[in-house]
């Protein structure tokens, strides 16, 4: 949706469009940080799998009210950040685009757009669950559609009240916002029918989560929080550090970063795949192995059609996002540097699932508070040798390589990890981290990079 609104305000105005630029950044780091309510919700539904082969009708009955469980906290913890993550950004967001280093001339078409997204933010936390509790029952049909409808309807705003109307970032704003509004309601439909089903997952009120019930969820819950934290700390800099360059450079960072952010969601499908597979084949480790294998190869050959995919978009399709040619040219000069970001990306979001799936992920943190560090220092060596944007984006490079050696020492310290059948509390277990209960536990959803 951060595309569509790129895409469309970017035919009206260069000014707009840089607005866009601090928004983004604030945007993702406020949703991501709660994040790990739609990942705990996946890997815990995911191991309490009503759909595993041998489940006794005891087993099944334990498993369903702990997915029911699982699922009426999350969205009830979804509501209430999300009513804080809105009041935040409504009451503090002039003072955050500032901190941002907005400049002047782009504070009210940025406080535009943010003001009427931020009402939103209750639904993306809504939707975020609602998918989490989707790919937990290994249904990928009904995220997929719900989005891409919901994706349809946000381009249509778009067009309208930018184009028609003439409304520009506000308009843009009230589109998606309402897009996800939609999105939301739909979910929640759809898990509520599903669940009256034979033998589904209800959707019911089981009363306010106390913290026996959550302790599985919270063990979870705070792992993925601190990742998170480092994470969106990284890309908070790096977006800062462009808005300063000024209104060219911003611009040309938020077309190149929203088109980044558009292709690294396509090894997505690969990671969520590993949460949920391994997750529910845990008491399996040769199978667990077995997929673990096969999505890290996959891994690296759609690493490479998306380093590609990302060279020709920035060196020809800029267009499609701006006519203004010198941000076409500012963009055109950032793409080897994205090429080998995203080849990198595509790879390390697959072992992040791996790891969340696995109910290892301990090392998570660590090597996102690394990555954190060498971003910051990238950008310091980078300001100080005058490279401008492009130090912005080795930043990312630095950032992704870390992270990835972050794993590639996890799983030589254990002896391959799940990928030589090597898992928590599994067979021939040599190390990792314990996050199971009687129904097994660990995390769903991975925060992309």
């Amino acid at each position: 949706m951060s595309l569509i609104d790129t895409a469309c305000v970017g035919r009206v105005s260069s000014l707009q469009l840089a607005a866009l630029g601090p928004n983004t950044a604030l945007f993702n780091f406020a949703h991501n940080l709660f994040a790990f309510l739609g990942v705990a919700t996946t890997n815990i539904i995911a191991s309490n799998s009503l759909k595993a082969a041998g489940l006794d009708a005891k087993t099944l009955k334990h498993r369903r009210a702990a997915a029911e469980r699982t699922l009426c906290n999350s969205l009830t913890l979804a509501t209430a950040c999300g009513l804080v993550v809105g009041t935040v950004l409504l009451t503090c967001g002039r003072t955050l685009l500032a901190g941002m280093g907005t400049a002047p001339e782009l504070m009210q078409p940025a406080w535009e757009y943010l003001s009427f997204r931020a009402l939103a933010a209750p639904a993306v936390l809504i939707m975020s669950v609602s998918q989490g509790a989707c790919l937990g029952q290994q249904d990928a049909w009904t995220p997929f559609s719900v989005l891409a409808a919901a994706g349809l309807l946000n381009a249509a705003g778009d067009i309208y009240l930018i184009s028609k109307v003439g409304m520009g970032v506000a308009g843009a704003a009230i589109a998606t916002a309402g897009a996800q509004y939609l999105g939301a309601a739909f979910f929640l439909w759809h898990l509520w029918r599903k669940g009256r089903s034979p033998g589904g997952m209800r959707l019911r009120w089981v009363g306010l989560p106390r913290p026996s019930q959550m302790r599985e969820f919270l063990l979870v819950a705070a792992t993925l929080f601190t990742r998170t934290i480092f994470g969106m700390s990284a890309y908070f800099s790096m977006t800062r550090a462009a808005t300063q360059l000024g209104t060219l450079a911003t611009a040309a960072h938020q077309v190149a970063m929203q088109t980044f952010w558009f292709l690294s969601y396509f090894p997505e499908p690969l990671s969520l795949t590993a949460q949920t597979l391994l997750a529910r084949d845990r008491a399996h480790p040769a199978r667990a192995a077995h997929w673990a294998r096969l999505l890290l190869r996959s891994g690296g050959v759609l690493g490479v059609l998306l380093a590609a995919a990302v060279g020709a978009v920035f060196t020809r399709g800029s267009w499609l996002f701006t006519p203004d040619v010198a941000v076409q040219a500012a963009v055109a000069q950032l793409a080897p540097i994205a090429m080998l970001a995203l080849g990198i990306c595509a790879v390390m979001m697959v072992l992040d699932g791996c790891s969340v799936g696995s109910g290892s992920f301990s090392h998570l943190p660590p090597a996102n508070a690394t990555g954190l560090g060498m971003v910051l220092l990238a950008l310091h060596v980078g300001r100080q040798a005058g490279w401008g944007l492009g130090a912005t984006w080795w930043a990312l490079v630095a950032f992704y390589i870390t992270r990835l050696a972050g794993h590639l020492l996890h799983y030589w310290r254990t002896g391959g990890g799940v990928f030589a059948g090597r898992l928590p509390g599994g067979d021939g277990s040599t190390g990792g981290d314990r996050s199971s209960s009687s129904g097994g536990s660990g995390e769903g959803r991975a925060v992309k990079a």
